[in-house]
């Protein structure tokens, strides 16, 4: 579901790895979340699987500030966005941090 999910919004943004959106998140918790599966497809989602897939993401979120905007309104910033954080990201941080919470 979650490869899916970021299908879909790399579809509809047009967006891809490096262009500092969600995706630059994203596409890296994807990764995690497959090797993950791909090494005990029977093991069940964890608090501690979940949490791993939270530091994943505050990783690419630290990489993604300092990439140029190349998508959204950012793009207009002219450079001053690089070394701010960048809200998408700052989103999956927080998604994955309240899942795992909800454990």
């Amino acid at each position: 579901a979650l490869s899916a999910g970021t299908a879909s919004i790399r579809a509809i943004g047009k967006a891809s790895p490096g262009e500092r959106t969600m995706v630059d998140c994203l596409v890296p918790v994807c990764d995690a979340a497959a090797s993950k599966s791909a090494a005990d497809a029977k093991a069940p989602i964890t608090a501690a699987a979940v949490k791993d897939l939270a530091e994943t993401a505050k990783t690419a979120a630290i990489a993604a500030k300092e990439l140029p905007a190349k998508k959204g309104r950012a793009r207009y910033s002219n450079g001053r966005e690089i070394g701010k954080a960048e809200p998408g990201c700052e989103l999956v941080v927080l998604a994955l941090e309240a899942l795992a919470a909800a454990f």
